[in-house]
């Protein structure tokens, strides 16, 4: 039996086939786990900002008590968020420091306040790491 051309060429559709087949489930398997890592990324990122709004929550308690001249520690909770202060100082200058908590995440603000003619006044605001 004399083998022509087209027997050689009768399985290269196949492979062909499962060739472009094992590229497309490279790429879809790529696309699922770049869409795991991002929606994961997306989550921290909320939850990071709950944080950050309860230790804000806690600045103003903080602020609060510096005003009424009572400085002692408070804690307290916003739904899931929970919120610990701690505010520091004397009659003419303070610091409110806020900590911030949500599923296992934290945020710290520090304030650093002044009274100057019988007003509080905030000298600084920033996030501490």
């Amino acid at each position: 039996m004399k083998r022509t051309k087209n027997f050689y060429r009768r399985g290269s559709a196949l492979v062909t086939l499962a060739f472009f087949m094992l590229i497309g489930a490279v790429v879809t398997t790529a696309a699922v786990v770049i869409l795991i890592s991002s929606a994961r990324s997306t989550s921290e990122v909320e939850q990071s900002l709950v944080a950050y709004q309860a230790a804000e929550s806690g600045i103003d308690v903080g602020i609060l008590r510096a005003l009424r001249a009572n400085y002692t520690n408070d804690s307290g909770s916003i739904g899931p968020a929970t919120y610990n202060v701690s505010v520091s100082g004397n009659d003419a200058d303070g610091t409110i420091i806020s900590t911030g908590a949500y599923n296992g995440l934290s945020r710290t603000i520090r304030v650093n306040t002044q009274y100057i003619s019988g007003v509080l006044k905030i000298i600084s605001w920033q996030e501490t790491y």
